[in-house]
């Protein structure tokens, strides 16, 4: 045990690199371009971060990070190379080598449901115009309550799925305990119920309850 536990610090030091960019994205993502430390203590594991990153990563990486105050972290300079969302790497792999229209997978999502999933009258017509519908993107630097106001709940909503969906894409398992995400809906502008939200999508998450716990897992990543 003791070997296992020197090698997993090892390979969370060799990540170092890959942990500071899952940091910067987080911040990126936030309407304001802070976290509070207590969200991501919480969630070190789940974004590989080491025990004492504090140190180790927000205070050894100024010229990336910086510190408000004892518990608030802020971006110092945004990168354009990171704003670039995982479903939209997937959107461009889709229509440039299945040859897909762009008119179908411009605001897309990656779906897949269980084998004898039932599928309720009207689902799949909904989904397809759901799938059609334009939404900010999480790392678009456009105010939040304006999405809500100029394309109604269907696209604050869509927003609201592909902030988790991106978040969970950071996750070194992505999976994460649903409990964590609300530590990260003020400051990512998901003021909606999550558990339900995620219920809605179930091509995309898939929701799993063992004993008290409630887990969320990005369903394309365990096809």
């Amino acid at each position: 045990m003791k070997e296992l536990i020197l090698l997993e610090g090892l390979v969370v030091k060799q990540q170092e690199t890959e942990a500071v960019k899952r940091v910067k994205k987080l911040l990126m993502m936030s309407l304001n371009g802070t976290l509070r430390l207590h969200a991501l203590r919480l969630f070190k594991r789940e974004l590989g971060l080491p025990e004492d990153f504090r140190d180790s990563i927000l205070g050894k990486y100024s010229a990336d990070f910086r510190l408000v105050d004892l518990e608030v972290v802020a971006l110092v300079d945004w990168d354009a190379e990171l704003a670039v969302a995982r479903v939209e790497e997937w959107r461009e792999k889709e229509y440039s080598e299945k040859w897909l229209s762009e008119f179908e997978t411009k605001f897309a999502f990656p779906v897949s449901f269980p084998t004898g999933f039932k599928f309720e009258r009207g689902f799949k017509e909904r989904l397809k115009n759901w799938q059609r519908l334009p939404y900010a993107k999480p790392y678009e630097r456009k105010e939040v309550v304006r999405v809500r106001t100029c394309g109604g709940i269907e696209r604050y909503e869509k927003r609201a799925v592909a902030v988790l969906h991106e978040l969970l894409s950071l996750t070194v398992e992505k999976m994460v305990e649903v409990d964590q995400l609300a530590h990260f809906r003020r400051d990512f502008g998901v003021e909606v119920n999550v558990r339900e939200l995620l219920l809605r999508h179930p091509g995309i998450f898939y929701l799993s309850t063992k004993g008290k716990t409630l887990t969320v897992f990005l369903r394309e990543a365990y096809r």
